[in-house]
């Protein structure tokens, strides 16, 4: 079972996981963002507060696929699924740059 910690801070309530497989341990972070495009800063200190953290999940960016690629953090590879038409919904993935993963295609076509 993962231990959950919550934390506040002024985007919300986040939540950060750590979870050991083997000798390997992660370290996620997850947050209902309800808008990437006024908290990318605050994201980063957050980020920064927590320390190591591997994945980065965020749900309801509210992104259009052209603003996507402006919203980056160091050191992370970004990977994004936005809903077309709208406001809400979008996901992005974060994960640490030093590590090796590929975009599974297939999500794109998933009305998130």
């Amino acid at each position: 079972m993962p231990s959950t910690e919550k934390l506040h801070g002024s985007i919300e309530e986040y939540k950060l996981w750590s979870v050991g497989f083997n000798a390997l341990k992660l370290k996620f972070l997850y947050l209902n963002i309800r808008s990437l495009r006024n908290k990318l800063d605050e994201l980063e200190a957050v980020v920064n507060e927590v320390e190591n953290v591997d994945i980065i999940c965020l749900t309801e960016t509210w992104l259009s696929n052209c603003e996507a690629d402006y919203f980056n953090l160091n050191n992370y590879n970004v990977y994004h699924a936005m809903k077309t038409t709208g406001d809400g919904r979008g996901v992005a993935i974060y994960v640490r740059a030093d590590w090796s993963c590929d975009k599974m295609h297939s999500i794109e076509n998933y009305n998130c």
